[in-house]
């Protein structure tokens, strides 16, 4: 997992040419100003999902995790409190859907806050739990970009 903003977001170019793209496309995007709704930027290999949240509890959000893509979630508005834990310390609680690339668990994990302009990134060895309330009241817009491995 990686938190950081988008100022040092060259410090992971070198990661993969696709992960460089995807932090470009933040860069360079008005994330605020773009409607709801999946932009692809190469296809099913790297696309980007821009989110109208109204922020959950942490009692109410879900651990997932995912094997075909990393994300790359982006805060264009917020804050939001977002979960972080190794997949190995949880439990399944819903199996594998490959048509959605996506897996539930439960368990216990850390939890931080992403500001707006802040991004994380987690690979498919880490659950995370998003869309979570922080300290301060108010609707998320984010973009999620999907980075095939």
């Amino acid at each position: 997992m990686i938190i950081d903003t988008l100022k040092h977001a060259a410090c992971y170019h070198h990661l993969s040419m696709d992960i460089k793209m995807g932090l470009d496309y933040l860069a360079q995007a008005d994330i605020t100003e773009m409607e709801p709704g999946r932009y692809d930027i190469k296809g099913d290999d790297l696309y980007v999902m821009i989110q109208d949240c109204q922020p959950k509890s942490p009692e109410n959000g879900v651990w997932e995790a995912h094997r075909k893509y990393i994300d790359i979630q982006y805060v264009a508005v917020g804050p939001e409190m977002m979960g972080y834990a190794p997949i190995e310390g949880l439990e399944v609680t819903r199996p594998y859907v490959e048509e959605k690339d996506c897996f539930f668990l439960d368990g216990k994990g850390d939890f931080f806050t992403v500001q707006a302009g802040m991004f994380a990134v987690f690979f498919p060895h880490d659950a995370h739990m998003p869309g979570l309330r922080a300290a301060v009241e108010g609707d998320i817009r984010k973009a999620v970009v999907k980075v095939r491995c």
